[in-house]
Protein backbone atom coordinates (compact mmCIF):
# COMPACT_ATOMS: atom_id res chain seq x y z
CA UNK A 1 0.00 0.00 0.00
CA UNK A 2 2.95 2.73 1.24
CA UNK A 3 4.52 1.24 -2.14
CA UNK A 4 1.67 2.52 -4.31
CA UNK A 5 1.16 5.63 -2.42
CA UNK A 6 4.63 6.32 -3.30
CA UNK A 7 4.16 5.74 -7.11
CA UNK A 8 1.46 7.74 -7.33
CA UNK A 9 3.01 10.64 -5.59
CA UNK A 10 5.56 10.12 -7.81
CA UNK A 11 3.44 10.15 -11.11
CA UNK A 12 1.74 13.20 -10.01
CA UNK A 13 5.13 15.30 -9.45
CA UNK A 14 6.34 13.95 -12.76
CA UNK A 15 2.79 14.96 -14.52
CA UNK A 16 2.70 18.54 -13.23
CA UNK A 17 6.40 19.04 -13.67
CA UNK A 18 5.69 18.16 -17.30
CA UNK A 19 2.47 20.59 -17.22
CA UNK A 20 4.99 23.33 -16.20
CA UNK A 21 8.02 22.30 -18.50
CA UNK A 22 5.10 22.13 -21.26
CA UNK A 23 3.71 25.62 -20.55
CA UNK A 24 7.14 27.37 -20.64
CA UNK A 25 8.40 25.66 -23.56
CA UNK A 26 5.13 27.60 -25.16
CA UNK A 27 5.32 30.84 -23.38
CA UNK A 28 9.07 31.61 -24.63
CA UNK A 29 9.34 33.46 -27.46
CA UNK A 30 11.69 34.40 -29.97
CA UNK A 31 10.85 37.59 -32.72
CA UNK A 32 8.17 36.95 -34.78
CA UNK A 33 6.93 33.23 -32.58
CA UNK A 34 4.22 33.94 -30.37
CA UNK A 35 4.12 32.21 -26.83
CA UNK A 36 0.78 30.43 -26.83
CA UNK A 37 1.58 29.28 -23.36
CA UNK A 38 0.95 32.75 -21.84
CA UNK A 39 -2.72 33.33 -22.93
CA UNK A 40 -3.22 30.03 -20.66
CA UNK A 41 -1.52 31.93 -17.84
CA UNK A 42 -4.69 32.57 -14.95
CA UNK A 43 -2.98 35.68 -14.20
CA UNK A 44 -1.51 37.05 -17.10
CA UNK A 45 -3.74 35.45 -19.71
CA UNK A 46 -6.73 36.08 -21.35
CA UNK A 47 -8.65 35.08 -18.48
CA UNK A 48 -7.26 38.09 -16.38
CA UNK A 49 -7.86 40.32 -19.18
CA UNK A 50 -11.31 39.76 -18.94
CA UNK A 51 -11.65 40.50 -15.50
CA UNK A 52 -10.25 43.97 -15.66
CA UNK A 53 -12.09 44.79 -19.08
CA UNK A 54 -15.09 46.46 -17.48
CA UNK A 55 -13.78 48.55 -15.23
CA UNK A 56 -13.27 51.84 -15.76
CA UNK A 57 -13.03 54.65 -12.88
CA UNK A 58 -15.23 58.04 -13.71
CA UNK A 59 -12.78 60.15 -11.72
CA UNK A 60 -9.20 60.35 -13.50
CA UNK A 61 -6.31 62.18 -11.98
CA UNK A 62 -2.63 61.82 -13.04
CA UNK A 63 0.41 64.38 -12.41
CA UNK A 64 -0.01 66.58 -15.48
CA UNK A 65 -3.38 67.44 -15.37
CA UNK A 66 -4.16 70.79 -13.61
CA UNK A 67 -7.80 69.75 -12.03
CA UNK A 68 -9.40 66.81 -11.50
CA UNK A 69 -11.83 64.93 -14.67
CA UNK A 70 -14.85 63.58 -14.65
CA UNK A 71 -15.20 60.51 -17.44
CA UNK A 72 -18.48 58.89 -17.88
CA UNK A 73 -19.11 56.31 -19.62
CA UNK A 74 -22.66 55.52 -21.08
CA UNK A 75 -24.21 52.07 -21.68
CA UNK A 76 -22.32 51.60 -24.91
CA UNK A 77 -19.25 52.44 -23.38
CA UNK A 78 -18.44 55.15 -24.78
CA UNK A 79 -16.25 57.63 -22.90
CA UNK A 80 -17.70 61.36 -21.56
CA UNK A 81 -15.04 63.29 -20.67
CA UNK A 82 -15.76 66.85 -18.56
CA UNK A 83 -12.84 69.06 -18.10
CA UNK A 84 -12.36 72.43 -17.04
CA UNK A 85 -9.75 73.21 -19.94
CA UNK A 86 -9.90 72.16 -22.98
CA UNK A 87 -5.33 70.87 -22.52
CA UNK A 88 -7.05 68.76 -19.66
CA UNK A 89 -9.91 66.79 -21.61
CA UNK A 90 -7.03 66.38 -24.73
CA UNK A 91 -4.81 64.57 -22.57
CA UNK A 92 -7.80 62.81 -20.38
CA UNK A 93 -8.81 61.43 -24.06
CA UNK A 94 -4.85 60.38 -24.59
CA UNK A 95 -5.22 58.72 -21.19
CA UNK A 96 -8.55 57.27 -21.57
CA UNK A 97 -7.97 55.56 -25.07
CA UNK A 98 -4.40 54.27 -23.66
CA UNK A 99 -6.43 52.66 -21.01
CA UNK A 100 -8.74 51.38 -23.70
CA UNK A 101 -7.32 50.60 -26.71
CA UNK A 102 -2.92 50.67 -25.54
CA UNK A 103 -2.54 47.70 -28.34
CA UNK A 104 -4.11 49.47 -31.08
CA UNK A 105 -2.15 52.97 -30.55
CA UNK A 106 1.10 50.84 -30.43
CA UNK A 107 0.46 48.55 -33.06
CA UNK A 108 -1.22 50.56 -35.93
CA UNK A 109 1.69 53.23 -36.08
CA UNK A 110 3.50 50.50 -36.68
CA UNK A 111 1.30 49.63 -39.30
CA UNK A 112 1.70 52.76 -41.25
CA UNK A 113 5.37 53.58 -40.53
CA UNK A 114 6.32 50.15 -41.31
CA UNK A 115 8.15 49.12 -38.95
CA UNK A 116 5.89 45.62 -37.70
CA UNK A 117 9.86 43.52 -38.06
CA UNK A 118 10.78 45.41 -34.45
CA UNK A 119 8.37 43.13 -33.09
CA UNK A 120 7.39 40.81 -35.21
CA UNK A 121 10.91 39.45 -36.58
CA UNK A 122 11.89 38.94 -40.32
CA UNK A 123 8.78 37.62 -41.60
CA UNK A 124 7.22 40.82 -41.29
CA UNK A 125 9.62 42.76 -43.82
CA UNK A 126 7.98 42.11 -46.69
CA UNK A 127 4.67 43.88 -45.16
CA UNK A 128 7.03 46.46 -43.92
CA UNK A 129 8.26 47.41 -47.43
CA UNK A 130 4.80 47.32 -48.81
CA UNK A 131 3.45 49.83 -45.90
CA UNK A 132 6.73 51.60 -46.58
CA UNK A 133 5.66 52.09 -50.10
CA UNK A 134 2.40 53.59 -49.73
CA UNK A 135 3.29 56.70 -48.54
CA UNK A 136 1.74 56.74 -45.15
CA UNK A 137 5.04 57.35 -43.17
CA UNK A 138 6.39 60.13 -45.76
CA UNK A 139 2.61 61.63 -45.75
CA UNK A 140 3.07 61.51 -41.63
CA UNK A 141 6.45 63.05 -41.70
CA UNK A 142 5.47 66.15 -43.56
CA UNK A 143 2.05 66.61 -42.07
CA UNK A 144 4.10 67.14 -38.90
CA UNK A 145 6.93 69.13 -40.24
CA UNK A 146 3.91 71.25 -41.21
CA UNK A 147 1.91 71.23 -37.94
CA UNK A 148 5.68 71.77 -35.88
CA UNK A 149 6.68 74.94 -38.10
CA UNK A 150 2.92 76.49 -37.92
CA UNK A 151 2.31 75.63 -34.19
CA UNK A 152 -0.80 76.71 -32.80
CA UNK A 153 -3.47 74.97 -31.55
CA UNK A 154 -2.61 71.95 -33.40
CA UNK A 155 0.82 70.84 -32.25
CA UNK A 156 -0.63 71.70 -29.03
CA UNK A 157 -3.63 68.93 -29.28
CA UNK A 158 -0.74 66.54 -30.57
CA UNK A 159 1.43 67.52 -27.38
CA UNK A 160 -1.34 66.98 -25.17
CA UNK A 161 -2.75 63.77 -26.08
CA UNK A 162 0.44 62.19 -26.48
CA UNK A 163 1.47 63.56 -22.70
CA UNK A 164 -2.36 61.51 -21.93
CA UNK A 165 -1.14 58.50 -23.67
CA UNK A 166 2.40 58.39 -21.42
CA UNK A 167 1.11 59.38 -18.18
CA UNK A 168 -1.01 56.00 -18.78
CA UNK A 169 1.63 53.79 -19.36
CA UNK A 170 3.77 55.22 -16.61
CA UNK A 171 1.21 54.18 -14.30
CA UNK A 172 1.01 50.41 -15.14
CA UNK A 173 4.04 47.94 -15.36
CA UNK A 174 4.74 44.87 -17.31
CA UNK A 175 1.88 42.83 -15.80
CA UNK A 176 -0.97 45.23 -15.87
CA UNK A 177 -0.02 45.26 -20.23
CA UNK A 178 -3.08 44.33 -22.46
CA UNK A 179 -3.17 40.60 -23.25
CA UNK A 180 -1.61 41.51 -26.82
CA UNK A 181 1.49 42.63 -25.48
CA UNK A 182 2.66 39.76 -23.61
CA UNK A 183 1.31 37.30 -26.40
CA UNK A 184 3.60 38.71 -28.73
CA UNK A 185 6.26 39.04 -26.07
CA UNK A 186 7.03 43.23 -26.85
CA UNK A 187 6.51 46.37 -24.52
CA UNK A 188 4.88 49.21 -25.79
CA UNK A 189 7.41 52.68 -26.34
CA UNK A 190 6.86 56.09 -25.44
CA UNK A 191 3.68 57.69 -27.34
CA UNK A 192 4.68 60.60 -29.51
CA UNK A 193 2.92 63.36 -31.07
CA UNK A 194 3.72 62.25 -34.60
CA UNK A 195 1.76 58.08 -33.93
CA UNK A 196 -1.20 60.14 -33.82
CA UNK A 197 -0.87 61.44 -37.35
CA UNK A 198 0.27 58.09 -38.14
CA UNK A 199 -3.08 56.65 -36.85
CA UNK A 200 -5.02 58.90 -39.05
CA UNK A 201 -2.82 58.42 -42.18
CA UNK A 202 -3.61 54.21 -41.75
CA UNK A 203 -7.36 55.31 -41.45
CA UNK A 204 -7.42 57.36 -44.50
CA UNK A 205 -5.59 54.55 -46.67
CA UNK A 206 -7.15 51.62 -44.76
CA UNK A 207 -10.57 53.75 -45.81
CA UNK A 208 -9.70 54.25 -49.32
CA UNK A 209 -7.90 51.51 -50.90
CA UNK A 210 -9.21 47.53 -50.99
CA UNK A 211 -5.99 46.08 -52.26
CA UNK A 212 -2.02 46.35 -52.88
CA UNK A 213 -2.30 46.79 -56.45
CA UNK A 214 -5.18 49.70 -56.15
CA UNK A 215 -2.70 51.54 -53.41
CA UNK A 216 0.09 51.16 -55.70
CA UNK A 217 -1.78 52.86 -58.69
CA UNK A 218 -2.95 55.93 -56.54
CA UNK A 219 0.12 57.08 -55.25
CA UNK A 220 2.03 56.68 -58.35
CA UNK A 221 -0.56 58.76 -59.86
CA UNK A 222 0.40 61.16 -57.17
CA UNK A 223 3.60 61.68 -58.58
CA UNK A 224 2.92 62.91 -62.30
Amino acid sequence: MRDRKIRNLLRLVLAAGLCGLTLYTLSARSVGYVGVGSSLDPWGGFIASTRTADKHPNDVLFESLSDSVAVVYNERGVPQIFASSDRDAIMTLGYVVARDRLFQLDFVPRVASGRLAEVLGSDAIESDRFLRSTGMEFGAQLNHQRIDSVGGIERDLLSWYALGVNSFLKSINANSLPFEFRLLGYAPREFEPIDAIRVLQYMSYDLSFRGPDAARHRFASLDR
